[in-house]
């Protein structure tokens, strides 16, 4: 199971500002959240599920594929050039870590 998250913004850092890889950020993801909380048992359950069903996973982010916000939503008709170099960066690195474990 790979967890793709495109335009992924976040700081990987944990509550203690300790630096996080993203699998580790799916998996403080994936931990079950106090109930109480709207729709806690629906997300929980989901939560568990993946846990369960999904033994080995990772996750991998990708930046914006561009800055201009009318590029974000064309991204798919773009040519290479017009990406980001971080996106496509990322895009490589993604590609040969998904055919290196095929």
């Amino acid at each position: 199971f790979l967890w793709l998250l495109r335009d992924f913004v976040v700081e990987l850092r944990d509550a203690n500002g300790i630096a996080l890889n993203a699998t580790e950020y799916m998996e403080r993801a994936l931990e079950p959240r106090p109930s109480g909380a709207r729709r806690s048992a629906e997300r929980n359950s989901t939560r568990a599920a993946i846990r369960s069903l999904f033994r080995l996973r990772s996750c991998y982010t990708l930046v914006r594929p561009a800055s201009d916000e009318a590029d974000v939503r064309r991204a798919s008709t773009l040519d290479a050039a017009s990406l980001r170099p971080e996106f496509r960066q990322g895009i490589t690195l993604l590609r040969n870590r998904i055919l290196g474990e095929a």
